[in-house]
């Protein structure tokens, strides 16, 4: 069972479907449009594992809802109008002081019009979905603009439930989950599918820290990973770190064995969240993304080592110089 390439067909499916509709797009917006598809989806295919979520979970949850391929498939590439549309709102957030996105917006209000139209067609006026997409919607605005306010330029510690409160920018990946479970009438999935969804959101968005450090600390973006490496070396906030302190932290002290064991923690909980269903290729999908993470470990295990060779590398050819 592999989770990523037995659905090769869908995702071909999808891509096909996503460029029909860009080419019925305005004349302007056509081409802009077909690069932003093949932008996301390239880089975010190529980052991790994290990606496939986001289109592949409506046929991992075909077999436990019940539901037929077309009805999955609907749903899989409304998801991928989601994403576009989301992740363009996040590129105009990001722009810098003298960098002008706004030319994306209009591009943004058609794919948002994509996104629902799925949706349109298969659940009538009166569902419960639209009150769930409401909620979605304001969790991901509360999230993103909570973390920018509260963890970007000024570092600030994290409290207990931040990291939960943080994953609320995968909300949109809920949506999908919503539908599913109201069509199947199975109302009951939903929670167990949400705690997942924040669970596995946990986990990307710590790896990313890891990743990303140093572009994060240029930028001034006190992550979860930043504010305990300011722990770890005693500092208390609004004290500013250099690379040299987050490698130092990185390799010689316990902060990267506490976030892989965090990430272990959460990797189990988006397990035990959906242990009561039946959800084989989802339970396939979080166990690889697991056994990614713990690659990654070993990766960093073996870069520390290195790193600790090259800094005591002067001090053991003084200590026994050639010829001694």
């Amino acid at each position: 069972m592999d989770p990523i390439r037995d659905f090769d067909a869908d995702v071909e499916w999808m891509l096909d479907a996503c460029v029909k509709r860009l080419a019925a797009y305005p004349p302007s917006l056509r081409r802009p449009g077909r690069a932003y598809l093949e932008k996301q989806w390239l880089v975010e295919e190529k980052k991790d594992r994290g990606f496939s979520i986001a289109h592949l979970l409506p046929f991992w949850l075909q077999e436990t809802c019940h539901l037929d391929r077309h009805t999955c498939r609907l749903i899989a590439l409304g998801n991928t109008f989601w994403l576009l549309y989301f992740y363009l709102q996040d590129e105009v957030m990001d722009a810098g002081p003298n960098e002008y996105r706004g030319h994306l917006l209009p591009l943004g209000n058609l794919f948002f019009l994509d996104a629902i139209a799925p949706y349109r067609s298969l659940l009538g006026s009166a569902s419960p979905f639209w009150t769930y997409l409401e909620q979605y919607i304001a969790q991901w605005a509360d999230s993103v603009t909570w973390e920018r306010e509260q963890h970007w330029l000024e570092p600030r510690e994290f409290e207990p439930g931040d990291l939960l409160r943080l994953a609320g920018k995968s909300a949109p990946l809920k949506i999908p989950c919503a539908a599913l479970s109201l069509l199947a009438g199975r109302q009951e999935l939903l929670g167990p599918l949400e705690e997942m969804i924040d669970n596995t959101l946990v986990i990307s968005q710590l790896i990313d820290d890891l990743r990303d450090w140093r572009q994060d600390l240029a930028q001034g973006r006190y992550t979860y990973f930043l504010m305990r490496v300011i722990a770890d070396r005693g500092l208390r906030p609004p004290a500013r770190l250099t690379e040299a302190q987050v490698e130092q932290a990185l390799f010689v002290g316990t902060v990267l064995e506490e976030l892989f064991d965090l990430i272990s923690l959460h990797g189990r909980r988006a397990l035990e969240s959906i242990a009561a269903w039946r959800v084989p290729y989802l339970e396939a999908y979080i166990r690889l993304l697991n056994d990614e993470c713990q690659q990654s470990r070993e990766g960093f295990r073996e870069e520390r080592t290195r790193w600790i060779q090259e800094q005591f590398a002067p001090l053991l050819l003084q200590t026994n110089p050639p010829g001694a």
